[in-house]
């Protein structure tokens, strides 16, 4: 609806992904 939603939910998509590999990792190592 407002330009200002899109990215600032794509920013919020970004980080949990960001957070997600990291964490992956973490159990991987």
């Amino acid at each position: 609806l407002n330009g200002s939603v899109v990215p600032f939910n794509i920013g919020i998509d970004l980080g949990a992904t960001r957070r997600g590999k990291v964490m992956r990792n973490s159990i991987l190592l």
